[in-house]
């Protein structure tokens, strides 16, 4: 039950450092952070919504469009039918959230109950590359913008741990979680750091005792399979690599975390922000709550580098081990929870069928060999 409770921690993980993140993502330096938030930063959930026209005192802590893209991933996966498809119904129900932030209802895609959860379809601050490609996506019109913004990656964390629970190769899930950024982000900086941290989330959830040593190993593992994946793409390899090289070498240092992650960069190109995530993760591997609080006081894109942190830290420590404090009040917990559930028992179920299926081919087998 380990990878189920890592499951889990992994979905609200990430809609843990989402929600930290958020009301400081447009603060321009981490000493206006401060100024809100006193010395350390922003370390506790913030629930007034300040930061928004509709403020509203001791509300629960408002998760972005990034959990939100998340969820009807993981709603695209569950209703996939087969592994063939979850690309496609990945992209339907990323469609769907489109329609439900223009506020338009469509019989096509208008299939889900999810269209019924509060909060789930409010406009969060959602990314205009996003936008564009999902509403090309939407009028069948062609897409060409080349962004490698962070945004695409940060709904792939359902496609690595479906596909550990059900015992899908690692290179499966790998091109899978990059076809998935590819849906809204097509630069092989935004999509080959998706394949980059699926490998990592589908190795700590599965690690029944991971440690820093191993998770290193995970990194350069990583690194040389999306290397042999993306063989095309060295450019966009090599930028990556640097980055991935750099974070490692500064857990090393004395640097405070904010001088570190601002060297790295702002944590809104993909690169930039899943090297941030690989530094706060390992320089506090084993801490989830240092962790996240790390990742979101900087100048720059702190709910998507929050919610990647969060992700991998719950992947490697489960969801019992998050402080209380941090998942409380959480927006749409009890819906990431359930969706981690599903995503459990659906692979579960896969691999029944499958263990069948092997015995039905023995079984023809040795009919054909008597």
């Amino acid at each position: 039950m380990k990878l189920r409770n890592c499951m889990r921690g992994a979905m609200v993980g990430g809609a843990i450092g989402d929600a930290l993140g958020y009301p400081v993502r447009t603060i321009k330096s981490f000493e206006g952070i401060q100024a809100k938030y006193g010395v350390r930063g922003i370390t506790r959930m913030d629930t007034t919504r300040w930061w928004l026209d509709n403020e509203e005192l001791d509300s629960e802590a408002l998760v972005t469009d990034k959990t939100q893209m998340t969820i009807y991933t993981a709603w695209g996966l569950l209703n996939a039918g087969t592994p063939k498809m979850a690309v496609a119904s990945v992209r339907e129900a990323c469609i769907e959230w489109y329609l439900s932030q223009i506020g338009w209802a469509n019989t096509q895609f208008e299939q889900s109950w999810l269209r019924k959860v509060e909060g789930l379809n409010e406009r969060r601050d959602a990314d205009y590359t996003t936008m564009m490609a999902l509403r090309a996506a939407f009028e069948e019109e062609p897409f060409f913008s080349r962004s490698n913004g962070s945004a695409g990656m940060a709904r792939i964390a359902p496609a690595a741990l479906y596909a550990a629970s059900s015992e899908t190769s690692i290179e499966a899930a790998d091109l899978q979680a990059a076809e998935i950024a590819k849906i809204t982000h097509l630069h092989p900086l935004g999509y080959i750091p998706a394949a980059l941290e699926a490998h990592l989330l589908y190795r700590l959830a599965a690690d029944a005792a991971p440690s820093r040593i191993r998770f290193i190993h995970y990194i350069q593992e990583g690194m040389a399979t999306v290397r042999n994946l993306f063989a095309e793409e060295s450019e966009a390899l090599d930028r990556l690599q640097e980055l991935v090289d750099k974070a490692i070498a500064l857990t090393a240092t004395c640097q405070s975390d904010v001088r570190a992650i601002e060297s790295i960069g702002e944590g809104k190109m993909a690169e930039e922000a899943l090297a941030i995530a690989i530094y706060c993760s390992l320089k506090h591997f084993g801490n989830f709550e240092a962790a996240v609080v790390a990742a979101v006081n900087h100048m720059g894109a702190s709910d998507i580098t929050g919610a990647l942190t969060g992700s991998l830290m719950g992947a490697a420590l489960g969801y019992n081990a998050i402080p209380a404090r941090l998942k409380d009040n959480v927006e749409l917990q009890d819906l990431l929870l359930s969706m981690a559930d599903g995503l459990w028992n659906d692979s579960m179920l896969q691999q029944a069928m499958n263990k069948e299926a092997d015995l039905d081919s023995a079984a023809k087998r040795q009919l054909l060999a008597c």
